[in-house]
Parts: C-alpha cells; structure tokens; sequence
C-alpha cells in the first residue's frame, strides 16, 4: 500500500508473449482504479495485457440447441469455438479498428448474429476489406492514426490506406463483405486493427474454417452456402 493507502502494483516478472494462464477469477484494483486479473500462480496481470475468455453470462439459443457456433468478443479481441455450450478452442484476433465503434462510421466490426454465407480456400482482398465506404482518412470522424498518415508530423504517403493482398487463406464470409480470414501480413493479433474483418494467424484461421459447416468438397477452390440452399455456422460478436 501506499501512503494514500491505495494498492500499488510492483512489477514481478514479465509473462510471455501469448502465453496460456488460467485464471482464478478474482480482480484487484490498484494504481487507481486499474483493473488486474489474479492468475493460478498467485500473480497479477494488468488487464490491458490479457485477452481473456469466460463462459457467456447467456447462450444465444442456437448454443442450447447444441449448435457449433463462433464467438468473438470485440472488447478481449478473442474467438471461441462452441459446440453446443462447450468451449473447444480460442484464439486471439485482429478486428475492425476502433474495437468497438459503429461501423458505418468507422471500420468497426458489426456486432450481432450472423451466419456464414461463403468460403474460400484462398482469394485476393483490397482496400475495401469488410465494407463498403470509402477509406477513413486522417480527419474523416473515426479515423484512427497511424504513423507516416501526416498526423504525426509525416507527409501523408501516395496510396495511404490503399492495398491489395493476394492469396488471403481460408476467408469465411458472414456479413456484405466482412469475413473471418487468415492474415499473413502482420503478427498483432489480439490489438485491433482491420478494415473490419476479423484477421487471424493462418494457422487458426484453417482451425475455424475446417470447424465450420459445410464443409469445402475435396478440390474445391470455394463455396457459396447460400446457393446450395445450406445454413452456413453461426458468428455471434459482442462488446
């Protein structure tokens, strides 16, 4: 304590980087108010520095009719997999940025229910990944900055926030143009940080894209579910 008699946090240790620990699920306060997570080894961990999941305080209906479902929660920046109300992996992702903002004003992912419409093994993605609107640029209402936009003192470079990404693995789409897929290009995942999309490591991304329904036949490049008359896996994304 200090002599204000407010809980002081001493750092002890550093954890690795995306390192697994199981909680106990009790919470300290201290430096004034931050919030940290007690972890099984006696430890605390500041909570800007986790990304947790924890059993839904509700399951959506489709859970209790022992339905595989997606959970990405927007404020941990994590994915679950669900068979039914049994958690069966998780993950850390990168979604629209800011984490949690409207996105038709922003790149924000949209929250709600939604299923699976499309899959591809691989396909070439641009600019307008995950929506429709033009580019945020710096200025525009929900822009977030970023080093070289001018922002920061830098010239605004020819072509910012113009890009276009080939081969982008095992994309699933769930929304108009926002998908869950694999990203090759940069190795954050758990920040946000999209154009909306929900970014993963390639390696998970085919962990959720061989979970969901239906399946890619063998020698299939890709696969619209709504054309064969399918219901394609829930996604359900919350604050």
């Amino acid at each position: 304590f200090d002599p204000a008699g407010l809980i002081v946090a001493v750092e002890d240790g550093k954890l690795a980087r995306r390192s697994v620990h199981r909680l106990t699920g009790k919470v300290k306060r201290a430096d004034g108010g931050e919030k940290y997570y007690e972890l099984g080894d006696g430890r605390y961990a500041f909570w800007k520095d986790v990304g947790i999941a924890v059993k839904p305080a509700k399951f959506p209906s489709l859970a209790k009719k022992g339905e595989r479902w997606i959970e990405v929660d927007l404020s941990e920046q994590t994915l679950t997999l669900w068979e039914g109300t049994t958690p069966v992996f998780v993950t850390v992702v990168s979604t629209g940025r800011p984490a949690i903002g409207d996105p038709e004003k922003t790149t924000a992912t949209p929250r709600g229910i939604f299923r699976i419409y499309a899959k591809h093994v691989s396909a070439t993605m641009d600019s307008v990944e995950g929506n429709s609107k033009p580019e945020l640029k710096p200025g525009d209402e929900g822009y977030v900055p970023e080093k070289g936009d001018g922002v920061y003192g830098v010239t605004l470079r020819r072509g910012h926030g113009k890009f276009q990404l080939r081969d982008v693995p095992y994309i699933q789409y769930f929304h108009k143009q926002y998908a869950i897929h694999g990203a090759y290009w940069h190795d954050v995942f758990g920040i946000a940080r999209s154009h909306g999309c929900i970014n993963l490591a390639p390696a998970d991304a085919l962990r959720v894209f061989k979970f969901t329904s239906p399946d890619v036949p063998e020698d299939w490049h890709g696969l619209n579910i709504e054309r064969i008359g399918a219901k394609g896996t829930a996604v359900v994304i919350h604050q």
